[in-house]
């Protein structure tokens, strides 16, 4: 089985990560349209509770089989009230772990960028290397608002890193790459770290 190279890589995660990220602001669109319920003091949910069957004791071995049992009735609906206040929490908890997934996608598209730019530093393409840079920082400044409030300090500090980076660029190219795999590393940590739990 032949190993796909970073070309190939890289054209993949470019081809598919614009679909995925369509799919996730969609859902946070649709939740964030959705009307709100009016309030009530309860919802009342239907669900349908097997019925026991009874059981049948072991025969002996010279005992006559007897009559079969009339088959059980089907389960009826039984009703159960929730109240209204755990499933607007339950939506709440939904709208924020959304927030965290998107926020935490904006911190991959963010380290696709600055692999992005490893690439393009080792084809010595100094021109795409800022444009990537000013990329990853754009997602960096989206993913900000959304992430997790212990790591928004950390995002914070690897947007004001990409900065000084991009400063030294034109002039010190020969330790952009050991800094650019670093910022790689932080800000997959931190797409990990901001996932909901």
């Amino acid at each position: 089985m032949r190993r796909p190279s970073r070309a190939e890589v890289v054209r993949g995660i470019r081809t598919t990560f614009p679909y995925l990220l369509t799919a996730v602001l969609g859902a946070l669109l649709a939740l964030t349209v959705m009307p709100r319920p009016a309030p009530s003091t309860a919802t009342t949910i239907q669900v349908l509770l097997p019925t026991p069957v009874a059981t049948v004791p072991p025969l002996a071995p010279t005992e006559d089989l007897p009559s079969p049992e009339a088959t059980p009735p089907p389960a009826t609906p039984t009703s159960v009230v929730f109240p209204s206040d755990t499933i607007s929490l339950e939506i709440v908890t939904l709208r924020q772990d959304l927030q965290r997934t998107v926020g935490s996608l904006h911190l991959l598209k963010a380290a696709s960028r600055l692999q992005t730019a490893r690439l393009a530093l080792l084809e010595n393409d100094l021109p795409a290397v800022l444009r990537q840079l000013i990329v990853a920082q754009e997602d960096l400044d989206a993913a900000a608002p959304r992430v997790r409030d212990d790591i928004r300090g950390d995002v914070q500090a690897l947007i004001n890193d990409i900065n000084l980076l991009r400063d030294d660029v034109p002039v010190r190219p020969e330790i952009v790459n050991s800094r650019l795999t670093s910022l790689w590393e932080k800000a997959t940590t931190l797409a990990d770290l901001g996932l909901p739990e």
